[in-house]
């Protein structure tokens, strides 16, 4: 997993959400590369609700489906 150009790994998410979503309750947006792995994208989804996320989304490069 990817934030800002830094690595933050599967176990960043939820502490990363967290620390965005604790002022304000801001949505979600994974960006999902093609060859990601659905059981993967699932948890990171999963981490970001751990993380106080109220709102996910899925987005991924256009033309990648």
């Amino acid at each position: 997993m990817v934030y800002g150009g830094q690595e933050i790994g599967l176990g960043g998410v939820r502490a990363l959400v967290k620390r965005m979503t604790d002022q304000d309750p801001v949505p979600v947006i994974i960006q999902v590369d093609k060859n990601a792995s659905a059981g993967i994208v699932v948890r990171v989804i999963d981490e970001a609700k751990l993380g106080g996320a109220k709102n996910v989304s899925l987005a991924s490069e256009p033309g990648a489906a």
